[in-house]
This record gives C-alpha cells, structure tokens and sequence, in this order.
C-alpha cells in the first residue's frame, strides 16, 4: 500500500504551514544574513520567492525559466513531476516535491554567484 502524500494546496496541513511560512522566512534569513555578498538581483530574486510562496495557488513555477543552470536531463525530470506540464502551481505539488524544487530554486539563485562559499575574513 503506497503512503499518503502530503500536499501543498491542502488547507491546514503541515505542508501548506511549512511551504507558505516556514520557507519564505528562510529565504529571507538567507538574503538577511548575505546581504553584503549577495548582488541586487539575488536580493530581488529571493525575495520574489519568498513572496511567490506565499501564494501557492496563485504563483506558477516553470523550470524552464527559473533553473537557468539546469542542464536539459534535469528539466526534463523537473517535467516529470509536474506531470508533462511546463509549469503548475506550487499548491498542486506534494510536500516533498515543493520542498526539493525549493532548495533547487535557492541553489540557483545562490549559483548565479561565481563562488559558492563566503570566504572567512
């Protein structure tokens, strides 16, 4: 018997909780705390994710456009769990969906930096 999946548009649950607050204010603790290394356009990017996650039925994610680093076999997996679709709402994701495309989309705003660790000064 497979397991029940968590989804994001049910209203209520902990995944809805956790993708539409628990992620938005970890996307901002992370522009937050690398202000100083991060350029204007990583700042506005991850606060257009932070918002786009406040409104999981509204906000559509497209791997296509937002994973600029993504070779052609990643985008093809990222269609595969939108169900052949280009894009889809976050809400009619599972949890485990949203969350792993989330850390993708924050690696890639992160990535289009030339390093990826801050040095110690």
């Amino acid at each position: 018997m497979a397991a029940e999946q968590l989804l994001v548009g049910e209203v209520d649950s902990f995944a809805r909780f956790t993708i539409t607050t628990r992620l938005p204010r970890i996307v901002r603790e992370v522009a937050r705390d690398g202000a100083e290394h991060l350029s204007a356009t990583q700042l506005a990017a991850l606060e257009q994710l932070a918002a786009s996650l406040s409104t999981p039925e509204q906000t559509q994610i497209d791997p296509a456009l937002q994973l600029h680093s993504a070779s052609s076999i990643e985008l093809a997996r990222w269609r595969a769990v939108l169900h052949g679709a280009a894009s889809a709402a976050w809400s009619t994701l599972s949890f485990f969906e949203a969350e792993t495309y989330f850390y993708r989309l924050l690696l890639e705003v992160r990535a289009s930096r030339r390093w990826l660790v801050v040095p110690h000064q």
